[in-house]
C-alpha cells in the first residue's frame, strides 16, 4: 500500500514525488486504495438574543445612554470520515467507504453573555464617547474519539475554558469648521481562545486619528491608525496550511498600522433630478509585524522572527467604483487592485517565488427595476478574465476567481 503522502507535501516537493504527483494528475493508475478523500461532515448552530435600552436628555448639553445585553450560543459538530479511492485511466473510483465518526469525532460549543454601555456628550463643537463592553465565554470541546461512533462517551475527552474580559474604549470628535471634523480613538480588542488551557486570549490596544470633509455631493476622509497586540491568535486549519484541527495558538507580540483615505461624490453634482453618476475612491495602506519570534507550526506563519511582516496582508489595496444611476435601473464598474503578499513571514524586499502576482481585477453590475416589486440583478466578475496567484495554500499555488457572471430576479412581496 505505502506511506500516505499530504496533498501540500506532494504539490511542494513535485520533484521528489513524481509517482504521487502522476496519481493526482490522472496520468498514472494506481493501487485500490491510493488516495484518502476526507468528507468534513458538520453541522453548525448559530443563535441568541438581545436586548437594547437608550435615553437621551439635556438641552444646552446633549447627552445620551445607550446600554445593551446579548446571549449568543454556537455550536459546530464534526462527524467527519474518510473514503478510498484508486486512479483509473485518469477517472478516481471509489473502492472503500468511510463510516461517519471514524475520522473526526467531537463538538465543540460556546456560549456568550456580552453586555456594553456608552455615554455620549455634546459640548457645541465637541463630542465625546467613553464606554465599556464586559465579555464572559464558556467554552467546551467534547471529543468522542474515532472508535465511539455511537458517542456513548467511553473514551470522552471533555476539555472546557471560560474567559472574562472588561474592555472599556473612548473616542472624540471635534467639528473643527462647517466642512471638516477631526475624531480620535482608543479601545481595547479582545478574542477568545480556544479550550486549551495554555492559550490565552487575544488582546490588543487600538487607536486611531483622522479627519473627516462633508459637503454637498462630496465626502470625503483619512484615517491613521495603529493596533498593539500583546499577544496574536493564530488557527490551525487546512485552509491556512494547517493539519485542519481548528485549535487557536498564540503568536505572542504583534503590532499593525496604517493609512486609509477615501472619496465619495456624485459627478452631476445634483444639476440633473433624473439621473446620478455616483464616484468614489478608497486607498489602503498597511504594515503588519511579529514583535517576537516562535515556531508556529502552521503552514503560514511556520518559523517566525522578530521583526518579520506578515504573510498574505497586501500593502497596497485600490478600490475605484463609477456608476450611472435612474430611477428604473443602476448600473456600475469596480477596479480592485492590490499589491503581491508574501506567502511566508519575511523582511525586506520579497522573493519572486515567495509572492502573489499583483491583481487588478474589473468586475461590473447592473439592477433592472421591473416594477415596483420585481427587479432583475446581473453582475459580472473579473472582465478582464486575469489569470493571477493569489495564494500558495492549502496546497499549493491557488489562482484567483476566474470570470464569472450571474443573474437574478428579485421579488419583493
Amino acid at each position: 500500500m505505502g506511506t500516505l503522502t499530504t496533498l501540500n507535501s506532494i504539490l511542494s516537493n513535485p520533484e521528489t514525488n513524481v509517482e504521487a504527483l502522476g496519481v493526482l494528475r490522472g496520468e498514472l493508475d494506481s493501487h485500490e486504495k491510493a488516495l484518502e478523500v476526507k468528507a468534513n461532515n458538520r453541522n453548525y448552530l448559530a443563535q441568541g438574543v438581545q436586548a437594547r435600552a437608550s435615553v437621551r436628555w439635556g438641552n444646552q448639553f446633549k447627552q445620551e445612554l445607550n446600554t445593551g445585553v446579548r446571549v449568543h450560543q454556537d455550536e459546530h459538530d464534526r462527524f467527519q470520515w474518510s473514503d478510498w479511492y484508486a486512479m483509473r485511466q485518469g477517472k478516481m473510483y471509489k473502492t472503500e467507504s468511510g463510516k461517519a465518526g471514524t475520522d473526526a469525532n467531537r463538538i465543540d460549543r460556546a456560549l456568550a453573555l456580552s453586555a456594553h454601555a456608552q455615554y455620549s456628550l455634546n459640548l457645541k463643537k465637541l463630542n465625546f464617547r467613553p464606554g465599556f463592553r464586559v465579555e464572559q465565554v464558556n467554552m467546551e470541546k467534547l471529543d468522542y474519539g474515532k472508535n465511539d461512533t455511537a458517542r456513548l462517551g467511553s473514551n470522552l475527552n471533555r476539555q472546557s475554558n471560560t474567559q472574562l474580559a472588561i474592555l472599556p474604549g473612548a473616542s472624540l470628535g471635534y467639528q473643527i469648521t462647517e466642512n471638516w471634523s477631526a475624531f480620535a480613538g482608543v479601545h481595547r480588542g479582545f478574542s477568545p481562545p480556544g479550550v486549551d488551557s495554555n492559550t490565552i486570549p487575544e488582546a490588543s490596544i487600538n487607536y486611531e486619528l483622522g479627519a473627516r470633509f462633508d459637503r454637498q455631493f462630496m465626502h470625503g476622509y483619512i484615517t491613521g491608525f495603529y493596533t498593539d497586540f500583546s499577544n496574536l491568535l493564530g488557527s490551525d486549519f487546512n485552509a491556512s496550511g494547517g493539519g485542519g484541527t481548528g485549535e487557536m495558538y498564540n503568536g505572542g507580540a504583534a503590532e499593525s498600522y496604517g493609512i486609509e483615505a477615501g472619496f465619495t461624490t456624485d459627478l452631476f453634482l445634483g444639476r440633473s433630478k433624473r439621473w446620478g453618476l455616483p464616484f468614489s475612491i478608497s486607498y489602503t495602506w498597511m504594515q503588519a509585524r511579529f514583535q517576537n519570534s516562535f515556531q508556529s507550526g502552521n503552514g503560514d506563519w511556520g518559523t517566525v522572527v522578530s521583526g518579520d511582516n506578515f504573510p498574505y496582508l497586501p500593502e497596497h489595496q485600490l478600490i475605484l467604483n463609477i456608476g450611472l444611476e435612474h430611477a428604473r435601473f443602476r448600473i456600475y464598474l469596480q477596479g480592485r487592485y492590490a499589491a503581491p503578499m508574501r506567502i511566508r513571514p519575511g523582511q525586506g524586499s520579497i522573493a519572486a517565488e515567495q509572492q502573489t502576482d499583483a491583481a487588478l481585477i474589473l468586475d461590473a453590475g447592473m439592477h433592472i427595476l421591473l416594477t415596483r416589486e420585481i427587479s432583475i440583478q446581473l453582475r459580472a466578475q473579473n472582465l478582464g478574465q486575469n489569470t493571477y496567484l493569489v495564494a500558495a495554500r492549502p496546497a499549493g499555488w491557488r489562482p484567483g476567481m476566474p470570470f464569472n457572471a450571474q443573474i437574478a430576479l428579485k421579488a419583493t412581496f
